[in-house]
Formats: C-alpha cells, sequence, structure tokens
C-alpha cells in the first residue's frame, strides 16, 4: 500500500511540475505579446508625428505602415499562441486535480485500513487478556 502511495504521491509531483511548466510557458508568451503591443503603440505614435509634420516622409510612412501590419499579424499569431497554452494549462489542471484525488482518496483507504487494523489488534487483545482471564480463574477453581 505503501508503494502504490508513494507512486501516486510523486504522479502528482510530475503533474505539478508539468503545470508550472506550462503556467511559465504562457507568462512569457503573455510577456512577448506585451511587448509587441507596446512596439504597435510606439510605431502608431511615430507615424502620427511623421504625418504631423510640415513635410511628410512617405517612403517613411509606408515603411513604417507595413511594419506596423506584420506587428499586428505577429500580434495576431501571439493571441492564437497563448489560447492553445491556455488550454493545455487547463487541461493539466484537470490532471493535478485527478492525481489529487486519487492520492487523497488512496490515502484515506490506507487510513481506514489502518484504523480496522488497530481495531482488529485491540480485539485480539482483549481476547487474549479474557482468555487469560478465563483460563486463571479456573484455576484457582480447580485448586
Amino acid at each position: 500500500m505503501q508503494t502504490i502511495l508513494e507512486i501516486r504521491e510523486k504522479k502528482l509531483d510530475d503533474e505539478r511540475l508539468k503545470l508550472a511548466e506550462i503556467q511559465n510557458i504562457l507568462n512569457s508568451q503573455i510577456d512577448i505579446l506585451n511587448e509587441m503591443q507596446f512596439k504597435k503603440q510606439e510605431i502608431i505614435k511615430k507615424i502620427d508625428e511623421i504625418q504631423s509634420l510640415p513635410e511628410m516622409n512617405i517612403p517613411e510612412i509606408c515603411a513604417l505602415r507595413n511594419y506596423l501590419e506584420r506587428i499586428q499579424s505577429d500580434i495576431q499569431t501571439q493571441m492564437e499562441l497563448i489560447k492553445r497554452t491556455q488550454i493545455r494549462l487547463d487541461e493539466q489542471k484537470i490532471e493535478v486535480e485527478n492525481a489529487y484525488k486519487d492520492l487523497k482518496s488512496l490515502e484515506n483507504l490506507k487510513e481506514k485500513q489502518e484504523k480496522e487494523h488497530y481495531k482488529n489488534i485491540l480485539m485480539m487483545e482483549a481476547k487474549e487478556i479474557d482468555d487469560i482471564t478465563i483460563t486463571r480463574y479456573k484455576g484457582d477453581n480447580n485448586k
């Protein structure tokens, strides 16, 4: 029973580590998305500044707009990646929960068996004491 309990504890630890790894990946992906959105805002600001100048630099504006489109596309891709990672994270949370339930049910079973075992020992001790008492009582009556 103890071996199985240790195996389930190890499985729970492994599942928790996987969950932590996925959470770290998700956090990194969110950081990357935030950086992309910050770059997007900077580019928009720069385009606005260039357009407000008396002499517009059309090639630079076109280059910045092309870069802005690429950044927006990258943001969409990053958001999809985050959605997929979030799904993986949710699935892993379920795995951790299941491993935890398995461990707890086995711990409860072990505890129940231990209580039953101690109860049986106490009953056997009481029976032995009764047998000893009866044997002594019969021995005292035969004298």
